[in-house]
């Protein structure tokens, strides 16, 4: 069954009418008063849109409502027609609007005359295959049909093999965009976060729209794993760039058997790509899938192994061609950069994939003019901290990166967001630098500090609140003082307060003037 929401031309439904919960009113009240309908409808419509005004907080009364309806027959009249739709809806905006800035709120309250009526099937009339499958799923696993209140279901996914169907099937559903289940909590393997969690947490509530959409996925099969699995062969197809991703949507579903079809798109596809942020991500994703492989019950994957391989060797060469780029270009490698000196680890057989000595030879190559001073910075942190580097090299790396900051003073400040998330504890260890840093800063005049400073604030907000604080006393040291007291908290007087809800209310009034509310 489909709701009238759905049919509604308005939700881009090419065949439907515009807000035909309007009509269905007509059509009810003709049933009923025959050629009056339109005057019964405009009523009804009125009331409900007061009422949901009503409940939003605005001040509708009945009196308002009588005269949207007077003024839509009065429209009406002018322009010669019954009083339908776009009368009703003309009268609302002027009877029921109180000001411009509940205009908004009106049209989307006029969605309202689409309505949300549900259809409904006969019990012996068929239905499609594919919800067929899905009730008999949920019964299988008593999973709620019914609209009832959203259910909280737990799944000990690697305790439990009925858990872990149960979790197959949610995600079978989720992929297919049917709205039925959520993953609130546990963890997310297609993302890389709260892997520690051991159990999975749904929010699941059946709906009509539920099996209106299951209906239209029969174009993809008969049986939820058949459909998921033909719409993932879809999008393979429609973007090589999904392989890794879809490797985990597939281990996440349970559709093994698709598994070597799915490597074999990534191979293709790292045959092709040649951007770095992209194999980076790629990267990041198989490494995902392989460390997970034995809780997502899919041990034997023959070939990730060499994929891994052969997707870290590329990432690192590409790193040779890396050149000019723009600043939102030179972000995403450094974030590449950092994901890939990551995964380079030399003394972990889970890591065994990764060739480290390549790594090393390519990460020396960026100390490149032609790069940006994110990539040098970063570059010179990762042969420092992997002690590639002697200090003396390290020194000498940074004592130049402060010559040139001489030069274009923005130089410093994206050389430091490269260099700080990796190499801060150098820095805080290195009073001298820290002393160069300063003596550079402080040989600048206003115009130069003003137009540096906010690089320099967002790389030293890569430092965590324990390395701020020793890099403040480190500072406080140098200077012959001490270091200001971060942990100190704020005392506000009665007297300050009071100024601050002053100027809080002043700041509300000017923003009224121009239309602007409290939140």
């Amino acid at each position: 069954p489909y709701t009238l929401h759905r049919l509604d031309s308005a939700n881009d439904y090419s065949a439907g009418i515009p807000h035909c919960g309007y009509y269905q009113e007509v059509w009810q009240q003709y049933k009923r008063v025959g050629l009056e309908a339109h005057h019964m409808a405009a009523q009804r419509v009125a009331l409900r849109v007061g009422h949901a005004l009503q409940a939003r907080g605005e001040t509708v009364s009945l009196p308002d409502c009588i005269e949207a309806v007077a003024l839509s027959r009065r429209l009406a009249a002018l322009r010669g027609t019954p009083p339908g739709r776009p009368e009703i809806l003309d009268a609302m905006l002027t009877a029921l609007v109180k000001d411009s800035h509940s205009r908004d709120e009106l049209d989307r309250l006029a969605r309202y005359l689409s309505a949300d009526q549900v259809g409904r099937v006969p019990k012996a009339y068929p239905v499609a295959p594919l919800v067929e499958d899905f009730r008999r799923q949920c019964q299988l696993y008593k999973l709620p049909l019914s609209p009832l209140a959203a259910q909280e279901k737990r799944l000990d996914i690697y305790r439990s093999a009925r858990h872990r169907n149960i979790s197959r099937l949610l995600h079978q559903l989720h992929f297919l965009d049917t709205p039925y289940a959520t993953l609130s909590a546990g963890p997310d393997f297609a993302a890389g976060v709260d892997l520690e969690r051991v159990r999975e947490i749904w929010q699941v509530q059946w709906t009509p729209a539920t099996e209106a959409l299951l209906t239209e996925r029969m174009a993809y099969g008969a049986q939820l794993a058949e459909a998921a699995l033909n719409m993932l062969r879809e999008q393979l197809q429609n973007d090589p760039r999904a392989a890794p991703q879809c490797l985990i949507e597939a281990l996440r579903m349970g559709l093994h058997a698709a598994l070597d079809q799915v490597l074999t798109h990534i191979e293709q596809w790292l045959n092709l790509e040649n951007e770095f942020p992209a194999l980076v991500r790629g990267l990041n994703l198989l490494h995902l899938a392989y460390s997970a492989r034995n809780a997502l019950a899919a041990r034997s994957l023959p070939g990730l192994e060499a994929l891994l391989s052969a997707c870290f060797e590329r990432a690192c060469l590409r790193l040779n061609w890396l050149g000019q780029m723009d600043e939102e270009a030179a972000l995403a490698c450094m974030q590449a950069l950092g994901d890939l000196n990551g995964l380079a680890q030399a003394n972990s057989a889970q890591y065994a994939w990764a060739d480290v000595d390549l790594f090393i030879r390519c990460v020396e190559t960026l100390q490149r003019a032609t790069l940006p001073p994110q990539l040098q910075g970063q570059a010179v942190a990762i042969l420092s901290v992997r002690q590639v580097w002697a200090e003396a090299q390290t020194r000498q790396a940074l004592q130049q990166a402060l010559q040139e900051a001489q030069l274009s003073p923005d130089y410093l400040g994206g050389y430091l967001l490269g260099f700080l998330p990796i190499g801060r504890s150098l820095l805080i260890q290195s009073p001298d630098l820290v002393d160069a840093i300063g003596q550079l800063i402080l040989d600048w005049d206003e115009e130069v500090f003003l137009a540096t400073l906010p690089g320099l604030r967002l790389a030293f907000t890569r430092l965590k609140p324990r390395e701020t604080v020793a890099l403040a006393e480190l500072i406080g040291r140098l200077l012959g003082g001490q270091a200001p007291d971060v942990h100190s908290k704020l005392v506000w007087t009665v007297s300050e307060l009071a100024q601050l809800r002053q100027l809080r209310l002043q700041t509300q009034q000017a923003l009224g003037r121009w239309g602007f509310g409290d939140e």
